[in-house]
Order: structure tokens, then C-alpha cells, then sequence
């Protein structure tokens, strides 16, 4: 297993690029639904992946806390994916009441399942160095919640993709691509294996994502959806401009291990 210390700066470096690349979609057309959804998206990743961090660089009743946060958090990354599949290509699309139900109510009662003592997570150990969270038996309607929603936005996105030609089946089937390879594996890292109480490998999930922002920056490359040096470039200033703010704001914190040895 990689370092403490490589692990907690991977996790909060794929979380800067998540949510910047998040935020300037969203920002370039608040009113598209497409660029909406996806922000939600990324960001959503993005608080995931510092969430665990926190977790790994917290002790004692901090640790407890964003412990149980990480049944929570994530819960807004299948939602929003469904959301932003449901839109991409279809920005005229309205949805009924009954189908914002569908979507919205499930969430809710996976929300109270996931802030109930004792029932999606129980406690904290630590192993090694690392800070595992411990399941209670609550946790398998987390997990077949996940599942469902990330099979479901899957399914509508290669529905889509069938259906479609010229750009947008190019933009698809990026944005295919990289969803498999992160859903496949945070899926298997963070939802079956606990299943089994196998911890060790929950941190690979938040890291997998990165192959979801490497397929959608070459669509972006390629195919000319975004300016891309642009975004390169901006990326850069911002995950810049994070790390002196942690500089100013974190250095006398436990937290600035995540950057200093």
C-alpha cells in the first residue's frame, strides 16, 4: 500500500482538479442543464475525495465525525450523474413531478439510513496508519442505493450513445469510457469489498476518478467542447492558488502533513 502521506496528497489533488474543472463548466453556462449536472458532478467527487483525506489526517471525535460523513457526501455523486445524463443532448428536456420523485425521495431515505446511529457506519479503527471506517449492517441499502443510481445514469448514457451520431456520439463515447473505468472501480473498492470487510483499498475510489477527468479533458482536446488550453491553463493558476492558501491557512494544522513530510 502507497505511503499515508502520497495517498491523502493524491486524494486532495484529484479533488483541486475535480472541482475546479466542476466549477468552470458550470460557471461557462449556469443555465445549461448539461454544464449544471456535470458541475454538480465533478464537485460532488471533488468534496469526496477531501472528505477522505480529512478522514485519513483526523483522530478521535474528528475522525468519528468525517467518518460518518463519507456515507453522505458521496450520495450526491450518482444522483447528480443520473441528472446530467438525463440532460446531456436533451437541454429541452423537462421533467415531471413524479420523475423528480423517483430521483430525489430515494436520496432522502438514504440520507436518514446514512445519519442513523449505528446503522451505515459504526466506528473508526485505525490500521497500520491509516484511519478505516467500520460498516454496520445498514450499509448494503447504501451500497445497492449507489449501485442503482451509477447503473441507471450508465444506462441512459449508452442508451444515449446508441441513439446518437456525428459530435455528440464522439462526446459519448469519451464520457463513456472514462465513467466505466471509475465507476468499475470505485464500485469494487468502496461498495463490494466492504461489503465483505475488506477496508484496505477504499481509498482507490476517490483516486479512480481521475480517469473520468483525463477522458472528458480529451474530449474536450480533440473535439473542441471547451477550450482546452485555456482550461489547462486556468487549472493550473487555481490548483496554484490552492496550495498557498494551505500554506497560509493550514500550516500550523495537522493538516499541512498532507503537503509537508
Amino acid at each position: 500500500m502507497p505511503s499515508t502521506f502520497s495517498i491523502d496528497t493524491f486524494m486532495i489533488v484529484v479533488g483541486v482538479v475535480n472541482f475546479i474543472l466542476g466549477l468552470m463548466v458550470y460557471l461557462k453556462d449556469p443555465e445549461n442543464k448539461s454544464n449544471r449536472y456535470f458541475g454538480f458532478t465533478a464537485i460532488s467527487i471533488a468534496l469526496w475525495a477531501w472528505n477522505r483525506a480529512f478522514f485519513q489526517l483526523s483522530t478521535d471525535e474528528t475522525a468519528f465525525f468525517w467518518g460518518k460523513l463519507l456515507f453522505i457526501i458521496p450520495t450526491l455523486i450518482p444522483v447528480s450523474l443520473v441528472l446530467f445524463s438525463l440532460f446531456f443532448g436533451e437541454e429541452k428536456r423537462r421533467l415531471r413531478r413524479r420523475d423528480w420523485s423517483i430521483i430525489i425521495l430515494p436520496w432522502l431515505a438514504i440520507l436518514v439510513i446514512g445519519l442513523w446511529p449505528n446503522l451505515v457506519f459504526v466506528n473508526f479503527i485505525n490500521e497500520h496508519g491509516r484511519n478505516l471506517a467500520i460498516n454496520g449492517p445498514g450499509f448494503v441499502y447504501y451500497a445497492a442505493f449507489m449501485v442503482v443510481y451509477l447503473i441507471a445514469g450508465f444506462s441512459i448514457l449508452i442508451n444515449k450513445y446508441i441513439h446518437s451520431q456525428g459530435v455528440l456520439r464522439i462526446q459519448l463515447r469519451y464520457i463513456l469510457l472514462g465513467a466505466f473505468i471509475s465507476i468499475s472501480i470505485g464500485t469494487g473498492s468502496n461498495l463490494v469489498l466492504p461489503l465483505f470487510k475488506i477496508y484496505n483499498f477504499v481509498w482507490v475510489g476517490p483516486l479512480a476518478t481521475i480517469f473520468m477527468v483525463g477522458s472528458i479533458s480529451y474530449a474536450m482536446s480533440a473535439h473542441q467542447l471547451w477550450d482546452f488550453k485555456l482550461i489547462t491553463t486556468e487549472v493550473f493558476t487555481f490548483f496554484i492558488l490552492f496550495i498557498l492558501l494551505a500554506e497560509i491557512f493550514l500550516a500550523e494544522t495537522p493538516a499541512m502533513r498532507v503537503f509537508k513530510g
